[in-house]
């Protein structure tokens, strides 16, 4: 999961994500933060991430993958420096190297890859983390390709959202100067087997800093 908190008034842009085997107790039974939504849809997974960061959200969209593939698709793709090598479906990735206008399955195979990054989920979300900044990053500079009406519509189906069509459209305008500003973070915890499953416990130290940091982002 990620948090973005765009703030026009600072002109920057936060990216922090938050681990997906962080423990949570739905009706008193322990699961993992990416399971939160079958507990109760958007509203359960919203309020975990609120719960866990102690920041209240104005808004959410949940993308899904092929989501993320539609929209570097409708800009052309986008130009990624790889941070990893790795082989995955007989494509290839070499460390270091850019590939520019990245789109389709050779997209989803980079931002997807965890099994070769010694980082694991981790290494993930860097790159999760590395296209939403260029996808932002680009769209910035074709607003009116990503911000149409019929555009979003042909979205429809990968991504569930409760911001209005007017609070999209405020981002040409408003919010546009804080994507030229964007800056990512990470939660991070120490790895635990509990009940048999893999997981990841955040410290008390680890949420206060991840707290702070995302109530500065908002002022």
């Amino acid at each position: 999961m990620m948090v973005a908190v765009i703030n026009p008034k600072k002109q920057q842009t936060l990216l922090m994500s938050l681990q997906r085997d962080t423990p949570i107790y739905v009706n008193g039974q322990m699961a993992k933060l990416n399971a939160a939504y079958a507990y109760g849809s958007a509203d359960s997974s919203i309020q975990q991430v609120e719960k866990l960061t102690g920041i209240k959200l104005n808004g959410y969209a949940l993308i899904n993958m092929g989501g993320l593939e539609s929209i570097a698709n409708s800009i052309g793709g986008v130009d990624i420096t790889s941070n990893l090598t790795f082989t995955e479906d007989n494509m290839s990735f070499v460390k270091g190297e850019t590939y520019p206008n990245l789109r389709g399955t050779k997209l989803l195979l980079y931002v997807r890859e965890r099994h070769f990054d010694p980082q694991g989920d981790y290494g993930r979300q860097m790159r999760q983390q590395q296209v939403m900044q260029a996808i932002l990053a680009k769209a910035r500079r074709h607003v009116s390709t990503i911000f149409n009406q019929s555009f979003i519509d042909s979205l429809s189906s990968n991504i569930l959202t409760d911001i209005s069509w007017n609070s999209f459209s405020s981002l040409t305008t408003r919010y546009r100067a804080a994507l030229n500003n964007i800056q990512s973070d990470q939660m991070r915890g120490t790895g635990a087997m509990i009940n048999g499953q893999s997981m990841q416990l955040m410290s008390q130290a680890e949420k206060d800093r991840v707290h702070n940091e995302l109530e500065s982002a908002l002022k």
